[in-house]
C-alpha cells in the first residue's frame, strides 16, 4: 500500500512473482517516496534474518547449505553470512554463488539490512562513525560518505578498533565483497559514471596501461620531473607502477575487470572515485585477509614463519620484517608480493596499519603542517610526506609503537627503495637515467645512486643526504651494508644493539 503509486510510476511493466517487483523497486530506490522506501527497507531487513523469506536463495543454496554450513539456524542470519564467505570455494554450485551475489548487492547498501553487523556493531557506530569525526580523517575531497552504504564503509575502516564481535563480522563483510565493485556500495556510486566511460572493452584499451612491476625496473613512466612536489598526474602514474600487482588482486580478474580497469585509470577518474578507491585500498591494508593474492603468494611463510603474529596489521607488519632483514626462508615470489604491497602503503600513513593507530598523536604533533588540511589539492594521498616527515623526526616520536612502526618501514626502504614512495618521487629520473639496469633489493639502487652521486639532480641528493645519515646511526639502515656484511654481524656483533652507530664501530673493531 506504501508503494502503490511508487509501483505505478517505476515498476508497472514489471511482472509480479519470483521477486521480480521487490528487485524493480530496490533498483529504483533513488526514486522512491519516503514511505515506500522505508518500508522497502523494513522489508529488506526481515528478509535478511530468514533464509525461509528469501526462496530463491534458499532453493539455489540447499546442497550447499547442508555442504558448507551444516547446522547453523535458519533465523539469524548465519547462515546467509556463512554462504558468502564459502562463495567461491571449490564445490559451491554456481546457481547458490550467484544468488548470494545477488543478496549481496541489495544488503551492503545499508547496516539495517546486515542483522549481524546491526546487533553487534551498535556501539562501534555511535562511538566511531558520527560523519564529522570520519570525515575530517579523509576530508579530501567532498563528502564522499553521503553515499549508499557509509556506514559500513566506516566500520570497515576502523577495523582495529572495533570490538571483538563486531570485529568479527566486519571481518567476514569485506573478505565477501572487497574484491567486488558491486559490493561496495559507496565506491560504486562514486565511481559507476568512470566505469562506464573508461570499462568497457573498448575504452579499457585506450588507457595506458602498466605491467606489473618486476624485480629489476621500478617505474616505466615517461614523465622525467625531478621535482619532488609532483602534480597529481604524476603521482597517479608512479602509484600504478608499484601497486599494480597489488591493486589487481581479484579473483579471476581480467583487462575488463572494473576495479583493475578503475585502478589502471585512476589518473583519469573523478575526485569522489579517486577518493573511494583510495578508502579501498586502506580497508585491504587492514589484514592479509582482505588481500588474496598477498595471501596466496606468501601462503607458505605466513604457516612457517608468522603464525604467531598478532592477528590483522601483526601478520603484514611480520613479513615486512622478514624482507627487510634478508631473510632467507622468504621465497622470491612472496618476497616480490610484499615489497609490492609496501610500495602501495609507503605512499601513505593511513595505509600503514600501525601507523594509522599509533601515530595519531606524533602525526599531529609534529607533522600537523602536512596534515592539517589533507593532501594537496586534487591529490588522493599524501605522497609519502607524512612517512618521511616521521622518519625525520623519529628521535621526537613519543609512542613506542609509532616509533617501531616508522623503524621498520625505514629498514624496509634501506632493503629495496621501492618501498619508500619519496625516495621514489624524488629520484626517479636518477633511476631511469643511470641505474636503470639494476636489480633492486639489498640496497642495490642506493649503492647505484651514490656511485653517480656527483651527476645527481638537486632533489636526489638531497635524499641520499637524508639516507646517509640515517645509515651512520644504525646499520639496519644500509641495505648494501647489511647484505655484504650479515654473516661478519652474526659472527661478532650479534649481541651489539644496532643504534648510535654501536654495530659498525663493531664491525670496524673486528676488520
Amino acid at each position: 500500500r506504501a508503494c502503490a503509486s511508487d509501483l505505478n510510476r517505476t515498476c508497472s511493466n514489471v511482472r509480479h512473482g519470483d521477486g521480480r517487483v521487490r528487485g524493480c523497486l530496490f533498483r529504483h530506490r533513488a526514486q522512491l517516496s519516503a514511505p515506500c522506501f522505508e518500508r522497502l527497507l523494513a522489508s529488506e531487513a526481515a528478509r535478511a534474518t530468514d533464509i525461509r523469506l528469501q526462496p530463491r536463495l534458499m532453493q539455489a543454496c540447499l546442497a550447499d547449505s547442508a555442504t558448507f554450513c551444516p547446522g547453523l539456524p535458519l533465523s539469524d542470519g548465519r547462515l546467509t553470512a556463512c554462504l558468502a564467505l564459502h562463495k567461491h570455494e571449490q564445490g559451491m554450485s554456481h546457481e547458490c554463488t550467484r544468488e548470494v551475489e545477488q543478496f549481496q548487492e541489495i544488503h551492503v547498501t545499508s547496516i539495517k539490512l546486515d542483522p549481524r553487523i546491526a546487533k553487534l556493531c551498535r556501539r562501534d557506530v555511535a562511538r566511531l562513525c558520527d560523519p564529522p569525526d570520519v570525515h575530517f580523517e579523509f576530508g579530501f575531497l567532498e563528502n564522499v560518505f553521503d553515499a549508499e552504504g557509509r556506514v559500513l564503509q566506516c566500520l570497515k575502516l576502523k577495523t582495529q578498533q572495533l570490538h571483538s564481535g563486531c570485529a568479527r563480522e566486519v571481518h567476514r563483510l569485506i573478505r565477501t565483497t572487497v574484491e567486488s565493485f558491486k559490493l561496495s556500495a559507496p565506491l560504486r556510486a562514486a565511481c559507476d559514471s568512470d566505469a562506464d566511460r573508461l570499462c568497457s572493452a573498448d575504452a579499457y584499451d585506450d588507457i595506458a596501461y602498466e605491467d606489473d612491476i618486476d624485480e629489476r625496473d621500478d617505474d616505466d613512466d615517461d614523465d622525467d620531473d625531478d621535482d619532488d612536489d609532483d602534480d597529481d598526474d604524476d603521482e597517479v602514474k608512479d602509484a600504478r607502477t608499484v601497486e599494480d600487482d597489488d591493486g589487481s588482486m581479484l579473483s579471476g580478474s581480467t583487462r575488463t575487470d572494473t576495479l583493475l580497469c578503475l585502478h589502471h585509470a585512476r589518473a583519469n577518474v573523478s575526485a569522489g572515485c579517486k577518493a573511494e578507491l583510495f578508502k579501498r585500498d586502506v580497508i585491504r591494508s587492514q589484514d592479509v585477509d582482505f588481500n588474496p593474492q598477498l595471501k596466496s603468494r606468501c601462503s607458505s611463510e605466513l604457516a612457517s614463519l608468522c603464525a604467531h603474529a598478532p592477528h590483522g596489521g601483526g601478520v603484514l607488519a611480520c613479513l615486512e620484517r622478514l624482507v627487510a632483514a634478508d631473510e632467507q626462508k622468504v621465497g622470491a615470489d612472496c618476497r616480490s608480493a610484499v615489497v609490492q604491497f609496501a610500495a602501495m602503503a609507503s605512499q601513505d600513513y593511513r595505509l600503514v596499519p600501525a601507523m594509522r593507530v599509533d601515530c595519531v598523536g606524533d602525526v599531529s604533533r609534529l607533522c600537523g603542517e602536512i596534515t592539517a588540511f589533507g593532501p594537496a589539492q586534487s591529490h588522493v594521498t599524501f605522497s609519502g610526506r607524512v612517512i618521511h616527515c616521521l622518519r625525520s623526526k623519529r628521535s621526537e616520536v613519543r609512542a613506542s609503537r609509532c616509533g617501531e612502526a616508522v623503524d621498520l618501514l625505514a629498514k624496509l626502504a634501506a632493503f629495496d627503495i621501492r618501498t619508500d614512495r619519496r625516495a621514489v618521487l624524488m629520484c626517479r629520473q636518477d633511476m631511469r637515467q643511470h641505474c636503470s639496469r639494476v636489480r633492486p633489493g639489498r640496497g642495490a639502487m642506493f649503492e647505484c645512486l651514490e656511485r653517480h652521486r656527483p651527476v645527481l639532480t638537486r632533489v636526489c641528493t638531497a635524499l641520499l643526504r637524508e639516507h646517509d645519515s640515517l645509515a651512520s646511526r644504525n646499520v639496519e639502515y644500509d641495505g648494501a651494508l647489511r647484505a655484504a656484511c650479515s654473516a661478519e654481524q652474526a659472527a661478532f656483533c650479534a649481541r651489539v644493539q644496532p643504534g648510535d652507530a654501536a654495530v659498525l664501530a663493531c664491525l670496524q673493531a673486528h676488520l
